[in-house]
């Protein structure tokens, strides 16, 4: 997997303590990647932070992107769903990368969103 992360685009916003999570680490991998792979397209730089609350573990993956409508933002996690088409076209994506997060997410009780 090719990745669109560069140094001094992404950057470690918070949160020093280890977590324990229950994922491989390909897929782990996987879902941190295409994240940020995302954030960078789309937003020019990613802000990664993990934290604990209670038993829930927290992966947040920030960019400073325009943002994305109310009504869009389910609509991104389906395949092949790619907004902007004209960036997107430059971005050469395939309109997978937000699904696959998803569909690992999911396999392993967890879950990802747009806020």
């Amino acid at each position: 997997m090719q990745s669109l992360a560069t140094p001094g685009r992404v950057t470690w916003a918070g949160g020093t303590e280890a977590l324990r999570v229950a994922i491989g680490e390909a897929s782990l991998r996987r879902i941190v990647q295409n994240l940020v792979d995302n954030a960078i397209a789309y937003g020019g730089q990613a802000e990664i932070s993990v934290a604990r609350t209670g038993d829930t573990s927290r992966l947040v993956v920030g960019d400073r992107g325009p943002g994305i409508p109310d009504s869009q933002k389910a609509e991104i996690f389906e395949p092949y769903v790619r907004l902007e088409t004209s960036r997107n076209r430059q971005g050469g994506g395939t309109g997978l990368g937000l699904a696959i997060v998803k569909q690992i997410a999911d396999r392993h009780h967890g879950r990802v969103e747009v806020v």
